[in-house]
């Protein structure tokens, strides 16, 4: 059983109060893993200017100065200039991320195509797990983790990574089985949860079990989550090839454009074996 910690977190930035959010978001959990942050601001092309640049460097002082004071973090920043996504992907990559942390606008209403591009590039390029923290609120440690399974041996092992996380909440972990048939895999299920309790019990981690069958299993997570009052979704973007029209990167892209709370995403890259 491996030990996966978070050390460092990358946070891109653009000065919106949407990213600026998501920096309050990073900024809780750095201080709780004691992690370091690197924050990371992308100037497109058109945006190169001599004096855009320095006018960010000015911002960017501000805020690694002020993240270090108040906050007592060890801060960085970067100002890189190329395409933001590829851009993001590849500082990760560089400073070695374990966790890149980005802000989303969210969508007013149900559109797959709907999330950002730049979020979307990401999801397929980012070589580490991606959190995503919608507007309007702060979200500042996650008590109530939803984490939604399916009957795959991969289910138990994806624990591993999102154990640190329960633990420096004192999160209470919220386990959804998910299932598009009920005679198939639901008994699958059921002994894929029963061993998630018993590795999370070991944690003396909270924890509590349900189960869903149907076809819009992004639908259900949503809408569960929203019943349990969560505060975080786990979600993998792997695709099984069992379940290639269930769980192909729409269910994922379907979470992200309608969570009203952070979704950390796991890539299939992300080998948790």
């Amino acid at each position: 059983m491996k030990n996966y910690n978070i050390n460092k977190i990358l946070v891109p930035v653009d000065f919106s109060e949407t990213s600026l959010n998501a920096l309050h978001t990073a900024i809780e959990m750095a201080r709780r893993h004691n992690a370091q942050v690197k924050l990371l601001n992308v100037l497109e092309q058109g945006e190169d200017s001599n004096q855009l640049q320095m006018d960010h460097e000015r911002q960017m002082d501000d805020l690694v100065n002020k993240i270090k004071t108040q906050d007592d973090l060890v801060c960085t920043y970067i100002i890189e200039k190329g395409q933001v996504a590829e851009t993001i992907a590849n500082i990760a990559t560089d400073f070695n991320a374990d966790l890149i942390v980005v802000g989303t606008h969210g969508a007013t209403g149900y559109n797959e195509a709907s999330i950002g591009s730049n979020t979307a590039k990401l999801i397929e390029n980012a070589g580490c797990p991606m959190l995503t923290v919608p507007p309007l609120k702060k979200w500042l440690s996650f008590k109530e983790v939803l984490f939604p399974i399916r009957p795959t041996s991969e289910a138990v092992e994806k624990y591993d990574y999102i154990e640190n996380i329960i633990r420096k909440n004192e999160s209470i972990l919220k386990i959804l089985g998910l299932s598009n048939d009920y005679e198939g895999n639901i008994s699958l299920l059921r002994k894929l949860a029963a061993q998630l309790v018993d590795r999370v019990s070991l944690d003396k981690v909270k924890t509590s079990s349900y189960f869903k069958i149907g076809k819009n299993m992004a639908g259900e997570v949503l809408k569960i989550s929203s019943l349990l009052k969560t505060d975080l979704i786990v979600v993998t973007s792997s695709i099984d090839a069992r379940f290639q029209q269930l769980f192909t990167s729409s269910y994922t892209r379907q979470i992200m454009n309608r969570a009203k709370v952070p979704v950390l995403c796991l890539r299939s890259s992300t080998s948790l074996n």
